[in-house]
């Protein structure tokens, strides 16, 4: 799912840059003046050379601004995260995913109460998952909303969702490949957390669709079992 790795000795013009990476020499240079791209690493007269870390860094913005649809200014705190003494994969991917997070638009006294129903369930269910967290809201919200039409889903209700999902975060999380990006790399870290949130999700939900269809079909569409006519016994000689 992430874009090609780069070395860092690969050695580039700003015009090779802009063909390798894809984005244009006016934003390259915009991304520099802004601070979000480092500045080349080398200089001659008329002449600039750019190396692997500015194509991953121009790959990485990409993804949060072209797929992810972030702000500059979140994507440079994103980006800040990532430079921070201290910081881990955690700090860098939680801001940019909550970014993504639309904001819940019931009344405000129904998500005080659907926000205490998430926040109980995270604790019963033991999730470490940070107080003010976007996808607490996006949950709280869902809740509000559902709510509001007469539909009266409890906790106990996203419980069984919470038991049907993690084997499928786990597996995500903890496969190989990614842990050792999660582990190892955290502006690659970011770049596939934003591309899984943004252009893997709506798969997850297309698949639910899917199923859904198939089951419903299967269930309403299912032709009753014919019955086997009776056999006719022999008369005996």
């Amino acid at each position: 799912m992430l874009a090609p790795r780069y070395a860092v000795a690969d050695t580039f013009t700003i015009q090779e840059l802009s063909r390798a990476t894809g984005v244009s020499v006016a934003s390259i240079k915009f991304y520099v003046r802004e601070g979000l791209l480092p500045a080349p690493v080398s200089s001659r007269p008329r002449r600039a050379y750019y190396d692997g870390r500015h194509a991953q860094r121009l790959t990485t913005i990409r993804a949060l601004r072209d797929a992810g649809g972030l702000s500059l200014d979140a994507i440079g705190r994103a980006l800040a995260a990532i430079e921070r003494p201290g910081s881990d994969v955690v700090d860098v991917i939680a801001p940019a995913i909550d970014a993504l997070a639309a904001r819940p638009a019931a009344a405000p006294a129904a998500l005080v109460r659907a926000r205490a129903d998430v926040k109980e369930l995270f604790v019963r269910e033991r999730l470490s998952v940070r107080a003010r967290a976007g996808s607490r809201e996006t949950i709280a919200g869902a809740i509000a909303s559902l709510r509001r039409i007469g539909s009266p889903i409890a906790i106990e209700d996203l419980a069984r969702y919470v038991a049907l999902l993690r084997p499928l975060a786990k597996e995500e999380i903890e496969n190989e490949e990614t842990s050792a990006v999660l582990r190892s790399d955290k502006e690659s870290s970011l770049e596939l957390a934003i591309l899984g949130t943004v252009l893997f999700e709506p798969i997850l939900i297309g698949l639910r669709r899917a199923l859904h269809e198939h089951y419903t079909t299967a269930l309403v569409r299912k032709k009753p079992a014919r019955e086997k006519p009776a056999r006719k016994k022999k008369r005996a000689t």
